[in-house]
């Protein structure tokens, strides 16, 4: 009689044991998978040039570069840039530690160290975070700002410029002072630029700054 009972009881045991584990196996199943929000393509070490209408756009020089589902991009470890006029001449560089852009609205945010100059004038832009609108063709911010104009220098907030610094304005100017250029070069020449181009790339013809990508180390990621 004892036998018969524990018999029973085991299997009784047994059989709840799993149908507990069915039971949480549906309502986990029913539990919808989290969707993959991360670079569908990464490019390491690579030098891209940029074309619109068969024309030099800007060339890029870049540790990371990942691409997202959306068509983003995303520059997790720097970026160095080179933008050119139609006329195919270098007009501006610019530089930051870590920088995004929006292709739908054609927008770049550069973040940390970002430095631009602009090739015709020689004006000089030091700031933490920058907006370049390439549709409006401008740059702003709202942080603090250092331009430098030859020897004169000016500081400030909430800046914005048109490409070729055409037209300016720095709010909250604090002051402005004249520098030694020879200084200024040195002092540039010193500051570590791991990202900047040693030479600046030679204008080709339109069809070689197309982009190939059996040129470019690329990593498809699989979610």
């Amino acid at each position: 009689m004892i036998t018969s009972i524990s018999t029973r009881f085991y299997a009784f045991i047994i059989f709840a044991t799993v149908a507990l584990l069915s039971a949480c196996g549906e309502r986990g199943s029913d539990l919808p998978a989290k969707a993959y929000e991360g670079p569908v393509m990464e490019m390491r070490d690579a030098e891209i040039f940029f074309t619109e209408d068969s024309a030099l756009v800007y060339y890029a020089k870049f540790p990371i570069r990942q691409i997202f589902e959306n068509g983003n991009e995303v520059y997790p470890k720097g970026l160095y840039l080179e933008n050119y006029e139609k006329d195919g001449q270098l007009s501006a560089t610019i530089q930051a530690d870590s920088c995004t852009f929006d292709p739908k609205k054609k927008l770049w945010h550069a973040v940390g160290d970002v430095r631009v100059i602009n090739i015709k004038e020689g004006n000089k832009l030091f700031t933490d975070e920058l907006f370049w609108d390439r549709k409006e063709k401008k740059f702003y911010t709202d942080r603090f700002v250092r331009l430098v104009q030859g020897t004169d220098v000016s500081t400030g907030d909430r800046f914005w410029a048109m490409e070729d610094f055409s037209d300016y304005s720095i709010e909250n100017s604090k002051h402005e002072f004249s520098i030694d250029e020879e200084k200024e070069k040195e002092n540039e020449n010193n500051a570590s630029d791991s990202l900047k181009a040693p030479v600046k790339p030679e204008l080709l013809a339109p069809e070689k700054h197309k982009l190939k990508t059996t040129d470019l180390k690329t990593e498809p990621i699989v979610p």
